[in-house]
């Protein structure tokens, strides 16, 4: 791709974002993340790299009003697991999650689990939130961890 289709699908995107999704899109920008426009297979879904975690950014897709973006980070769980015994595997491991977080896992052919924060406007405002960006990436990482050395045989 040559440099100016790079810019203009860069331009393309980043004009679709609301203010709230920007707000959060440049935190993770300033924190290093990185960004490949060509990778977003949705146009209401921004993805990011950041420490190698796989982070998508989009609107809430809560029912609640006060949600206002979402900042989900995607992680593989294991071959051919099922969606229960990934539940059980994290409720045996986590004992406290950030406040608005919340789990989703999928399956086909492998297991996937979705961990989301669904953002409120307050909390996107307010002044502890680079604390909390901190805080769900933080917790995300520990999930990947416990969902990457968990011995799915057992």
């Amino acid at each position: 791709m040559s440099e100016k289709d790079s810019d203009h699908y860069q331009n393309q995107a980043l004009t679709r974002l609301s203010p709230y999704e920007s707000y959060v899109f440049d935190w993770l920008i300033l924190e290093g993340a990185e960004n490949d426009c060509t990778r977003w297979d949705d146009d209401s879904i921004t993805q990011l790299s950041l420490d190698g975690l796989d982070i998508f950014l989009g609107c809430a897709t809560t029912d609640d009003p006060n949600h206002v973006a979402e900042v989900a980070v995607l992680t593989e769980c294991g071959a051919h697991w099922n969606a229960k015994g990934v539940w059980n595997r994290l409720s045996e491991s986590l004992s406290v999650k950030p406040d608005g977080v919340w789990f989703d896992v999928t399956t086909s052919d492998r297991a996937h689990a979705w961990i989301v924060w669904s953002i409120t406007g307050e909390e996107l405002c307010g002044k502890d939130f680079d604390r909390m960006m901190q805080r769900f990436l933080e917790f995300a990482r520990g999930v990947v961890e416990i969902l990457n050395t968990t011995n799915w045989s057992d």
